[in-house]
């Protein structure tokens, strides 16, 4: 199951008791938590030097569609 940035935005504002406010707009929302999604990444990047890194060599064959 996959969590979109509509899912995301209603779990932070349950969490801040905002759901029927209108004090932050939804574009604004969206904002913050595409902030902090950066700020994890780049915590993730410092602390797990190899995170973002995967290196794979395929060869690939014409006419076969599926590889081991």
């Amino acid at each position: 199951m996959s969590t979109t940035l509509a899912d995301l935005r209603t779990r932070s504002k349950r969490r801040a008791d905002m759901v029927n406010s209108s004090f932050i707009s939804d574009a604004e929302w969206d904002d913050y938590i595409n902030e902090e999604i950066s700020a994890l990444h780049d915590l993730l990047t410092y602390t797990f030097k190899d995170y973002n890194r995967l290196k794979k060599e395929w060869t690939v064959v014409a006419n076969q569609e599926e590889y081991t």
